[in-house]
């Protein structure tokens, strides 16, 4: 099985926080983008990843985020925009909370 980088990490659990927000009962791909959007904002830490995370790992996994974030900025997308319309577009699960 291959490994998953931490900002894989990171990113997931960004997701799963969002589904869960929202009351919905899958991480969906849409979940996921609002993950690679948000990622920057959120430090790796030993909770998210299970293992203690050094500074080195840090950097490696903000700069695969940047990374992704530019590919979104390359195209014209502004992560921040695109997180909060992919929010709106999913809304909230209302038949579960």
């Amino acid at each position: 099985m291959p490994k998953i980088s931490s900002a894989t990490l990171l990113v997931w659990t960004v997701a799963a926080a969002e589904a869960q927000l929202a009351c919905h009962e899958f991480i969906r791909p849409a979940h996921l983008l609002i993950g690679i959007c948000k990622a920057n904002e959120i430090s790796l830490t030993e909770e998210i990843v299970g293992r203690p995370v050094s500074e080195a790992e840090r950097e490696r996994a903000q700069a695969e985020i940047e990374t992704a974030q530019a590919v979104l900025r390359s195209l014209g997308a502004d992560p921040v925009r695109l997180r909060r319309h992919t929010r709106r577009l999913l809304g909230r699960n209302r038949a579960s909370g």
